[in-house]
């Protein structure tokens, strides 16, 4: 959430949540690969950067697909 809201001027609520919502399942995913499928996944170092990785780029891409950021327009100053 924060990354979105400091470092991506177009993202808007619902492409934030979407890529909030895909980080935290890839995040469950991974830490709890083996009890869901039997098998050995990645390491539990992975959880952090692919949950970043995959939040951003979802999030980015719901964003823009959505419409992006209603940026209001600024009034020009008036100097006198």
């Amino acid at each position: 959430l924060f990354f979105m809201a400091i470092f991506v001027p177009w993202a808007n609520a619902i492409g934030t949540w979407a890529g909030t919502l895909t980080g935290i399942t890839v995040a469950v995913l991974i830490a709890f690969w083996k009890d869901l499928f039997g098998v050995q996944g990645i390491s539990f170092l992975w959880i952090m950067p692919a949950a970043l990785l995959s939040a951003i780029v979802i999030g980015s891409l719901v964003s823009l697909l959505t419409g992006g950021a209603r940026v209001p327009l600024s009034r020009p100053a008036h100097h006198e």
